[in-house]
């Protein structure tokens, strides 16, 4: 879909570069401004996620920070346990809207 909005071939990996010219043609901003945009979204939704707060976009889906708790793992190439600690992880759920 986005490809042919720049008239490109079809490729399954949008780029950050080739979404913000998608922006700059479908909003009809320059590619400065689309990028200014786009880099001013992300950061919005960094800055909720670092501060632990869900992130909920109709229509396209939801962000949300969970906590997994420390384990044990075993290091295959000695065999001895490793004690991984608790980490803060990113989950998103796509909208049924988005996905069709």
């Amino acid at each position: 879909m986005w490809a042919s909005i720049l008239n490109r071939e079809v490729i399954k990996i949008m780029t950050n570069k080739q979404l913000v010219d998608c922006v700059a043609v479908k909003a009809g901003l320059t590619k400065k401004a689309a990028d200014e945009a786009v880099k001013a979204v992300f950061e919005v939704i960094q800055e909720a996620l670092t501060a632990k707060e869900d992130v909920k976009l109709v229509g396209f889906g939801n962000f949300t920070v969970k906590t997994k708790p420390a384990c044990t793992k075993r290091n295959p190439a000695t065999g001895a346990d490793v004690m991984c600690p608790a980490k803060d992880v990113v989950k998103f759920k796509a909208s049924k809207n988005l996905i069709g």
